[in-house]
This record gives C-alpha cells, structure tokens and sequence, in this order.
C-alpha cells in the first residue's frame, strides 16, 4: 500500500471495512482509497485519526471530508480511466488525489491560497501528475449558468465528464443531496464541453 508501514496499515485495512460496511461496492474507488496516505492531507497534529471515519480540520475554516463522504461521491460520479472530472473546492487536495487514481485528469479549483500551495506539495509528493490546480477567489456563483462556465474552465476542448464539490455553495449542497429517486444531473454547456453533477436531481438534462 502506497505511504502505509506496519502502523497505518491495519487501521487503513479498518476502515476499507468500515467503507464495505456502509455499502462502498465500487472496487475501484475502494482501491484508490487504498492507495492514497491519508495522514499526509491533514495536520501533523491530527496524524493518529487519519484513517478514522471523520472529518478533520486543515487550515482556513475548512475540513478533509469524512473517508465515507469522499467514497460515496467518487463512486457517485461513475467515472472511467477515460473521464475528466472538474473538482470545485480543492481543500486538502485528498478528494483529488482520490479521483486521480480513477480518472485521466483532474481539474480542482481551491480559493483559499495557503490549501492550494499545500495540496500542490502533496500531489508532488505523492507523484501526481495528473491534477490542476487552479485559484480562483470565489465559488462561482449559484446558478445553472455558473455550472456551465466552471465546467467549461480546462484546456481548448478537454471535455469534462464530471463535477465533484466539496465546496459549501448552495448549489453544491443542492447537488450532492441524496435523494430516493437520485440520478445523475446533466448540465448542458458549450459544444465542447460536457459536465455532469455527482447526484442528485429526478430529471437529468441530456447533453449532446
């Protein structure tokens, strides 16, 4: 396991299980979750919880989501070796490292300056190098059309497949909310681009 020693490995072995647990199917997501260290995207005072189920403070008044929140969005978002994902809120930058294990390329957007530099050392670190960063100083605005246009942010026509928030707009939390009859949200954007939210509305949009 890539970053585990004989200390972390049985408490990362622990909370694969737990993740089964709760219903985490997808082999793919729980591989990557194994692969990735934990403990070197959270505080050295917080090392020892790294690979407990919670949530743990990074710096800036913002969190490392909870491993289960982190599982079920990637497993959510249905991506392939193929996809790009658009990651809005980069934080720790352990939600990307996730999603690159999983896809081709991650675009993460972080406003906060200081997570955005330290996320940049982990992925370093960790040799990750199909992750970009970018600051941007505010969430984009709470509409369909910002959707559009944060989807639209990636290289001349690099096609985004998904969407993955941790951020705490209102659009995020109305996207990531579970539902009984959940189902993948479409948003329709320019010709060359084709964005997709994790969960979460009962009439998806078609893309072209």
């Amino acid at each position: 396991m890539m970053g585990s020693d004989s200390a972390t490995a049985p408490k990362k072995l622990r909370l694969i299980m737990e993740l089964r647990r709760f219903g985490i199917a997808d082999t793919r997501v729980l591989g990557a979750l194994e692969r990735i260290p934990r403990e070197i995207f959270v505080p050295a005072t917080f090392t020892d919880q790294a690979y407990e189920n919670v949530a743990l403070p990074i710096g800036c008044g913002q969190t490392v989501s909870q491993p289960l929140v982190v599982a079920r969005m990637s497993e959510a978002l249905e991506i392939g070796p193929r996809h790009k994902v658009l990651e809005i809120g980069t934080g720790s930058g352990y939600q990307a490292a996730v999603l690159a294990k999983l896809c081709r390329r991650v675009y993460s957007i972080e406003r906060h300056r200081e997570l955005l530099r330290e996320a940049e050392q982990r992925l370093a670190k960790l040799r990750i190098h199909n992750v970009t960063l970018r600051r941007r100083r505010s969430c984009p605005p709470c509409s369909p059309i910002a959707w559009r246009s944060a989807a639209c942010w990636s290289p001349r026509s690099a096609r985004i497949a998904a969407i993955s928030s941790s951020c705490g707009c209102a659009a995020a939390r109305a996207a990531s909310r579970p539902r009984s009859s959940a189902s993948c949200v479409s948003f329709r954007s320019s010709p060359g681009c084709r964005a997709t939210g994790a969960a979460c509305r009962p009439e998806p949009l078609s893309t072209p």
